[in-house]
């Protein structure tokens, strides 16, 4: 708090050594904030929601969390109430990334991975291998720069872009009238999918809820533009 006021006050180090140590202690206090927030998330929809999920999902919104970050801090936070105290505070420092690939896990496995595998010790990329390992899944790493990635791996490595770059990819020259179409039926076709997942097999009345409210808001604005598009037809004849 003392060195946001000193920076808010423009009160900015001199010397290099002096901005890497500033810098660092930011860093250091953004990861434990992220899993600060992970943890509250989490424990909020067991202990407070429960299961109303769209009250849930508008606290979250209300605090500017939503999507997919809603949800992966929701799995981070879970990974962390699941297991017991003394894991806990060992976890709890852990990088978030690493963190959310090891939710992936049966929850009675953690202690034997942590043996195995101190995230600690290790990137954010060799904690992802060992927990496909664990789950006899296979590595895609070391296939080579010939290796073509399936659709699960495209998706996710479309993920990985910042968010910022996503909202703004309309501005982009490649996103033209050629091109609009091609994109929305790739978009199309993964929430179709995700859609007869849902109805065939269920699943998190979170995800649900928000997916919901995220469509309806699109199908309003597409109706938006419908109508500005026939007024000015007609404004034109």
């Amino acid at each position: 708090m003392k060195l946001y006021q000193a920076l808010a006050n423009k009160k900015i180090p001199a010397e290099l050594n002096d901005k890497t140590l500033c810098l660092q202690e930011i860093l250091d206090f953004s990861r434990k904030y992220r899993v600060s927030i992970a943890v509250l998330v989490a424990s909020a929809r067991r202990d407070n929601f429960k299961d109303d999920v769209v009250g849930w999902v508008d606290w979250a919104r209300g605090n500017e969390l939503a999507g997919s970050d809603l949800h992966h801090l929701r799995q981070i936070g879970n990974l962390l109430l699941d297991v017991g105290d003394e894991l806990y505070r060992r976890l709890f420092p852990v990088d978030t990334e690493k963190l959310l690939a090891m939710s992936r896990l049966p929850r009675e496995d953690i202690p034997r991975f942590l043996e195995a595998y101190p995230p600690e010790k290790l990137s954010r990329d060799e904690v992802r291998a060992a927990v496909c390992e664990c789950l006899g899944e296979e590595s895609k790493a070391g296939k080579g720069d010939k290796y073509q990635p399936d659709m699960f791996e495209a998706v996710e490595a479309f993920l990985k872009v910042d968010d910022d770059k996503l909202d703004n990819l309309f501005m982009d020259e490649r996103f033209n009238g050629e091109t609009v179409g091609k994109y929305y039926k790739s978009g199309m076709v993964l929430v179709e999918n995700v859609v007869n997942y849902l109805n065939v097999r269920g699943g998190d009345p979170a995800v649900i809820a928000t997916a919901e409210q995220q469509l309806r808001a699109q199908a309003d604005k597409l109706a938006e533009i419908r109508e500005r598009m026939a007024l000015s037809l007609q404004s034109a004849g």
